[in-house]
């Protein structure tokens, strides 16, 4: 019996509604990205937040909800606005499930995991895609633009599912164990490389900025001072 059916981002939406119509007792919970995507909005029961499930008062079930955080516990990764994700961790087995916040594929080496698809594998090989549960270099325009907020939905995600074991992502095969240490080196390397670049930036570009405002008023200074020296 399938019981809940979930859209754990604004992108990976596509069977939603598919599976809805197969197995019309279940709840269909989504993450707030799809708030106000009109086809939805009447049928998702409710929405992820990080302080619980928010009903949907738009949705023309009449459905009591209840999420089974005994098992299933999850965070809502919402600091990328073009990802809204919701991550999953299934206690059981240890399990983190991402969607697009991790790719595990290779091209090279004793196993190799080949995307489906000539326009995926382009991609990737454009991207410098081929990294062990990392995303691609694109990504580093969505976690810029609010890096503070993402640098602190990194350390929630990094410190509540400290030592995961297992770690399945919608793009690339299964890690089985150890997956923590390679999300470690793999995504979260990649977005702290990116925040310390960014700091490093903010701080030179502050310094530089200080010692021009320091010229400019020594030079104004003295440019008074010898027009009323005049």
């Amino acid at each position: 019996e399938v019981k809940y059916i979930v859209v754990p981002n604004k992108h990976h939406t596509f069977w939603a509604l598919a599976f809805l119509k197969e197995y019309p007792n279940s709840y269909l919970i989504a993450t707030q990205g799809v708030k106000y995507d009109d086809r939805f909005n009447k049928y998702i029961d409710a929405y992820f937040t990080n302080n619980g499930l928010s009903n949907n008062t738009n949705c023309l079930m009449d459905k009591s909800i209840e999420w089974p955080y005994n098992e299933i516990s999850y965070y809502c990764f919402y600091s990328v606005e073009m990802l809204y994700e919701v991550i999953f961790y299934h206690k059981p087995s240890s399990t983190l499930i991402l969607t697009d916040l991790a790719f595990n594929y290779s091209e090279l080496g004793e196993q190799v995991i080949r995307a489906e698809g000539y326009l995926l594998r382009f991609y990737l090989w454009l991207t410098d895609g081929y990294h062990q549960a990392c995303v691609t270099k694109p990504y580093k325009y969505f976690f810029r633009k609010k890096i503070d907020l993402v640098k602190n939905d990194f350390d929630q995600l990094m410190s509540r599912y400290e030592n995961f074991n297992r770690l399945i992502m919608a793009h690339g095969t299964v890690i089985p164990y150890d997956g923590y240490h390679l999300f470690k080196l793999g995504t979260y390397q990649f977005f702290m490389d990116l925040y310390n670049k960014e700091k490093q930036t903010k701080h030179k570009s502050s310094i530089i900025k200080k010692f021009g405002f320091v010229i400019i008023v020594g030079v104004s200074i003295f440019i008074i001072s010898k027009v009323v020296r005049s």
